[in-house]
């Protein structure tokens, strides 16, 4: 085992590089300008970001972490045990029971979690590269597009990554004393990110082994691990205690994780974010989106199922489809692999190619494509004994399967970060030691960095998912100018949507449109866009209730009601559906022969 390197002193591997100590005062100096140079470029992007009307207004999963934040602080609203990931929703509770429910404050709080990102990044950095390494994982941090796009919304990346970057950093630095409390604090970190990112327990057994083959003592070892692993139990605490007294024993985190499973695992997956069709899942709001599932799957098992047991049925949906095509399952992980080390953003909220649309800085930030080719030379560069760089690069490696393993979003990418920038600078250092040293000692290293490049910049990203990911944007932002009476606004947005749409798709935007021209009274036109809707997607389901009203309203209840039984068809939950269908067939039954 190579005995720890202080952070003033270059990394293994990086011999000719001359890297001196210098004043603490002034390193701190560089750092602490590197950090203004990012909050810079976060508030400029905000200050874009601000000018679209679904930054002031909660969408999504945003929406999702915002209500879930006022129940677990309103105990007369009673949550239920957790779906999704649940550690931002207790931040913002958190948040809210400081500073009143205010998602604005919240947002410039985020400011202040971007700043501690950058900063663990360069002691990172520098536990992994020397004073260079710092600067320059500080730089790719302040720097890094997708970063800055996300933290321009109330979603998780913006505590879960220097939750994480802390504790992989207490993690390294207890090799060289203070075990005792920094592996606590280690894993209470590892604890919390769990929470906010489930699929980060893969990780774990990685760090278990780092700890378990460190130099020390057996005692020492055992001891480390206890002290680690009780750690990441209280992390874990806030939400198994939530799901405990609620009935969910089994349910330590959250009961997505099914859902996950076979959304990434299916005859229609494509490795990203999808709601599979056919399947008459309700995706028209979070609460629908639970409730269609438990129906479906208690449907299925002909029974009630608690949590657990409607995410177990998911997961065996998924692993059903391994099992009947094994071939296209493969292929499907290649797939995903690919989409996993690609320089897009597959979008999962709001698009980061609208973040672009919005705001011209993102086009000129750091990407994945630039991160990614050099944390491998980084990571394939380090000595076979380099056990900073196999924590690192392991640790990264088990949370890409994990991606493999259910699907890809950015979102989720972005967790591999406070591992990569570290190992991209070493990278990038290690690379120059070898050009100063001549092209033929860097050639190995130039092919290994090209050929991840160009694997990186493989065009995966259709022309027509691009356009359908900034039109659903277009959408959402016309949906908003709606709902608060902007119809002249809001007609802009829809059209915007339609023509950014790829042929044979933009069916919400028709929709939506079409409720438009309703809330006009120009039902001729309003019926000619929900028709257009059902064309496009048979399952549209504000279309077909919209038809149905036009039809009864106009007397046509024979319309009405093939409109309704169309709809009962494509939805999981059809009890609204069958009532209309009931109360329209009595009507026809009344009604005097013409």
């Amino acid at each position: 085992m190579s005995d720890p390197v202080p952070p003033s002193e270059p990394a293994a591997g990086l011999e000719g590089r001359s890297d001196r100590p210098r004043s603490p005062a002034r390193e701190w100096l560089v750092i602490l300008a590197i950090v203004i140079v990012g909050l810079s470029l976060r508030l400029q992007f905000l200050s874009d970001w601000a000018a679209v009307p679904s930054f002031w207004s909660l969408w999504g999963d945003e929406l999702n972490f915002h209500q879930t934040a006022q129940a677990l602080i309103d105990p007369a609203q009673n949550a239920p045990p957790f779906l999704y990931q649940p550690l931002y929703a207790f931040y913002l509770a958190g948040v809210y029971s400081l500073i009143g429910v205010d998602p604005a404050g919240a947002h410039h709080l985020q400011l202040l979690w971007a700043a501690l990102t950058i900063l663990l990044a360069a002691l990172l950095g520098r536990e992994m590269a020397g004073r260079w390494g710092g600067r320059i994982a500080a730089l790719l941090a302040a720097g890094y597009g997708p970063l800055i796009f996300l933290e321009g919304s109330l979603l998780d990346p913006a505590i879960n990554l220097p939750l994480l970057s802390l504790s992989l950093l207490f993690l390294l630095q207890s090799e060289r004393g203070g075990f005792a409390w920094r592996l606590p604090l280690s894993g209470l970190a590892a604890g919390l990110v769990t929470m906010g990112r489930p699929n980060f327990a893969f990780c774990l057994p990685v760090a278990a082994l780092w700890i378990w083959r460190r130099a020390w003592p057996r005692r020492r070892r055992l001891a480390g691990l206890a002290l680690a692993a009780a750690g990441i139990w209280l992390g874990l605490a806030p939400a198994w205690i939530h799901n405990l007294r609620r009935g969910e024993a089994s349910l330590p985190v959250s009961s997505a994780g099914g859902i996950s499973f076979y959304i990434g695992n299916n005859p229609q997956a494509t490795g990203l974010y999808h709601v599979p069709k056919g399947e008459r899942i309700d995706a028209g709001s979070h609460e629908a989106y639970r409730r269609s599932l438990r129906l479906l799957a208690e449907k299925a098992e002909g029974r009630p199922l608690d949590e657990s047991e409607v995410s177990g049925y998911w997961f065996g949906q998924g692993l059903r489809f391994w099992k009947e095509h094994p071939l296209s399952a493969l292929r499907l992980a290649a797939l995903k692999l690919l989409w996993a080390v690609n320089r897009e953003e597959a979008p999962i909220h709001h698009p980061f190619l609208f973040g672009r649309e919005v705001s011209g800085l993102l086009r000129w930030l750091i990407g994945f494509g630039v991160v990614f080719p050099f944390a491998l030379l980084g990571a394939a560069l380090g000595r076979p004994r380099d056990s900073r760089v196999w924590l690192l690069a392991g640790c990264a490696a088990a949370y890409l399967a994990t991606l493999v393993l259910f699907y890809v979003a950015d979102r989720y990418r972005i967790l591999l970060m406070p591992m990569l920038w570290p190992l991209a600078a070493r990278g990038m250092l290690a690379l120059g030691d070898r050009l100063r040293l001549g092209w033929r000692a860097a050639a190995g290293s130039l092919a290994l960095l090209g050929g991840a490049s160009l694997l990186a910049q493989l065009p995966l990203m259709s022309e027509a998912q691009q356009k359908n990911s900034i039109a659903s944007s277009y959408n959402l932002q016309g949906k908003i100018e709606g709902d608060v009476g902007h119809l002249d606004r809001a007609e802009r947005y829809f059209r915007l949507a339609i023509a950014h749409s790829a042929p044979g798709t933009g069916s919400l935007a028709r929709s939506n449109l079409g409720r438009l021209y309703e809330l006009r009274g120009d039902e001729k036109e309003a019926e000619r866009w929900y028709r257009e809707a059902v064309e496009i997607n048979p399952e549209s389901r504000q279309a077909l209730q919209r038809l149905a009203a036009l039809s009864e309203r106009r007397g046509d209840i024979g319309a009405a009601l093939r409109w309704w039984e169309h709809l009962a068809e494509v939805s999981a939950d059809d009890s609204t559906a069958q009532k209309q269908i009931a109360r329209l067939r009595a009507l026809s039954s009344e009604a005097p022969p013409p």
